[in-house]
């Protein structure tokens, strides 16, 4: 989705084509997000967390870190 940014391709006005489809499938929920796992705070501890609950091979979806 971001090679055209990445390289300055001639055809830029395409990823904004693009993201603004993205942007409307979104809004009327036809794209949603897979994430499951939600931890807040960007510190070792929540990396161990975060990393043991994919170790544990019983989640289903995305493991999200946020910084709040």
């Amino acid at each position: 989705m971001f090679t055209r940014p990445l390289f300055s391709t001639a055809d830029m006005i395409e990823q904004h084509l693009l993201l603004d489809e993205l942007a409307d499938l979104v809004d009327a929920g036809h794209v949603v997000t897979m994430a499951t796992t939600r931890l807040t705070g960007i510190d070792a501890s929540t990396l161990r967390e975060a990393h043991g609950i994919v170790e544990d091979r019983t989640v289903i979806g995305k493991v999200v870190i946020s910084r709040s």
